[in-house]
């Protein structure tokens, strides 16, 4: 007898098709991703400004004492290498940026597709079309937040969340150092910020409470998580000992403050969290079962958002753990929706489903901020490398006009921004340790008139969006007295950009 093997070698072609799309798809998106940091970096804020901070390191700065980030090193040490290669290489740090970033996804994805091969079960076409999907929600969702800190911690701790689903869905076991790698890996979002323990904690509590084990609270990637953490304060403790004696004291003073209320952070979730909520709930309705996976990410995201209601600084980045997780649990569900489909009618709800995902996503990639257009006057000044001082609390505003005219940069800190924060409680009559914070604001204007002073800047660049702290600090009569030596050359809406009298007419006359 002749058997027919034709509809079986069509199907082989159609999954190598499958296959190669789906691959393609993912080197399309690494692609975009280098290119959109080359082109657009230099406009993010924070990751601009640890840039510099690296680049005035590697010119011989002291990280805490020349330069400050109110953050434990870590949020600076992530950023070294691209600065390094920019240097040995003469090519823009954005370009390396996007490359770092791309591994750091490549090497999650791999281990998800690990744990999606061998402790889910899941077949080899389906599991790249997943990760293509990973890859597009992790690459995209907030495109001026693109390579922030908490970006790529919460990539490199997403393996974590498909292992911890593995043990539970099929009681799966992997090879030590596999466990030890992914924890270690998750540890890095514990070290940029403890408010994420929650996201750890309870989905291991979940597992071990669903499997009635309490030995799982103790599996090897929660060691690694652990060890990871109490590896790095050690290694702060004795590399980074100024972080301790120079910023800690700063940070414990301020960083009780919270700039927005609880109402507002809550906005901020219902704006970026409540639409994604809405669809995991509707695609859970229509799974039997729901799968152990689905719950264990939807539980860390739970736990990410404590930690943001925790922390209580509302940037839409520090969502970026809740809305990864929340997300890889939707496109984990959307996936066992779409395999348990067989009638018309929930095919047809699959599909418009698919649609809302679709749309969500799109609607985040045009969220964002507008940054500060540098007029050309300005701009003409980045052959000189200007050395300069900005009055402003918005890092924002300062970053990205210090990127666009190269600038040497001549002052500690980013902004104003925990200055102007701490003068907003001393004004508030509701606020009883006004003395602290006081002082902390007066030594702050001193070292800003020492800086005009001393240091002489080519460029002054004030934001008059703050206006009462741009009043506190011009009314300093040593600031006042400096500026006389000083013209504006161009005006905006919110900022005014001051050159040094003899530098201008040195300009004038050539």
């Amino acid at each position: 007898m002749i058997i027919d093997d034709s509809q079986a070698r069509g199907r082989r072609i159609l999954l190598r098709g499958g296959s190669l799309y789906w691959t393609c798809t993912l080197f399309v998106l690494a692609l975009m991703t280098v290119a959109f940091l080359y082109i657009f970096g230099p406009q993010f804020a924070d990751i601009t400004y640890l840039l510099i901070v690296n680049e005035r390191m590697i010119d011989g700065e002291r990280l805490y004492v020349d330069v400050r980030d109110i953050n434990p090193p870590f949020s600076v040490w992530l950023y070294t290498p691209y600065a390094y290669l920019a240097k040995l290489t003469a090519i823009s740090p954005y370009f390396w940026l996007g490359l770092g970033l791309v591994l750091t996804l490549t090497l999650s994805l791999t281990a998800i597709n690990h744990l999606m091969n061998r402790g889910l079960n899941i077949a080899p076409n389906d599991r790249l079309k997943a990760l293509a999907l990973i890859a597009l929600v992790c690459l995209f969702i907030m495109p001026v937040q693109t390579a922030q800190r908490e970006h790529f911690c919460a990539i490199a701790a997403l393996p974590f969340f498909y292992l911890l689903g593995s043990r539970l869905q099929t009681k799966f076991r992997p090879q030590v150092w596999v466990a030890l790698a992914i924890g270690a890996g998750a540890g890095t979002l514990l070290v940029l910020k403890p408010h994420y323990l929650f996201g750890f904690g309870l989905p291991l509590l979940f597992v071990a409470w669903h499997r009635r084990d309490w030995r799982l609270l103790f599996v090897p990637e929660a060691w690694a998580l652990g060890f990871t953490v109490v590896g790095y304060w050690i290694c702060v403790y004795f590399i980074v000992p100024d972080f301790f004696t120079h910023m800690l004291p700063i940070a414990l003073d301020t960083y009780q403050l919270r700039p927005f209320p609880f109402s507002q952070l809550a906005m901020t979730v219902l704006f970026f969290y409540g639409t994604p909520l809405i669809l995991l709930l509707w695609l859970v309705r229509e799974l039997k079962p729901i799968s152990p996976t689905i719950i264990v990410l939807a539980i860390a995201s739970a736990g990410f958002l404590i930690g943001f209601f925790w922390q209580g600084k509302g940037w839409p980045y520090h969502l970026y753990p809740a809305l990864l997780t929340l997300l890889s649990s939707i496109l984990f569900a959307w996936q066992s929706g779409a395999s348990q489909t067989t009638n018309p009618a929930a095919a047809g709800r699959m599909l418009r489903l698919s649609a809302a995902v679709v749309v969500y996503i799109a609607y985040l990639s045009t969220s964002g901020y507008r940054s500060a257009i540098v007029p050309k006057e300005v701009i003409a000044l980045k052959e000189q490398r200007p050395s300069t001082l900005f009055i402003t609390g918005d890092i924002g505003i300062s970053a990205p006009v210090a990127r666009a005219i190269n600038a040497k940069w001549v002052e500690r800190d980013p902004s104003d921004y925990i200055a102007v924060l701490a003068q907003k409680y001393v004004e508030d009559e509701s606020w009883t340790d006004k003395g602290s914070l006081e002082t902390f604001v007066s030594n702050w204007i001193d070292y800003k008139a020492n800086a005009l002073v001393t240091k002489n800047p080519d460029l002054i660049v004030v934001d008059l969006r703050n206006g009462k702290w741009v009043e506190l600090v011009l009314a300093d009569p040593r600031i006042s007295q400096g500026l006389d030596n000083y013209t504006v050359i161009s005006r905006t809406d919110q900022l005014r950009y001051l050159s040094r009298n003899d530098l201008l007419a040195s300009n004038t006359s050539n």
